[in-house]
């Protein structure tokens, strides 16, 4: 496997099985840092890509939020 020091949106969304909106959603919250590496382009170094892995991958949605809802049998 090659280790890449840069990644594209679409290359960092690919690595962590996400939407490249949702990569560009983290980055204009400040929560995964880009890089400009050119007039109008930017992109994620590996250790970026690997603190968002580590710090914020599998922390939301459904699944971690279940635990906060009552089962739907109890509502009834």
């Amino acid at each position: 496997m090659v280790t890449r020091d840069w990644y594209t949106t679409d290359e960092a969304a690919r690595e962590l099985g996400l939407a490249s909106s949702t990569i560009r959603g983290a980055a204009r919250r400040g929560v995964l840092r880009m890089e400009v590496v050119a007039p109008r382009v930017r992109a994620i170094t590996r250790a970026a890509l690997e603190r968002y892995r580590r710090e914020h991958l599998g922390k939301g949605g459904w699944s971690a939020r279940r635990a906060t809802h009552p089962p739907a049998e109890m509502l009834a």
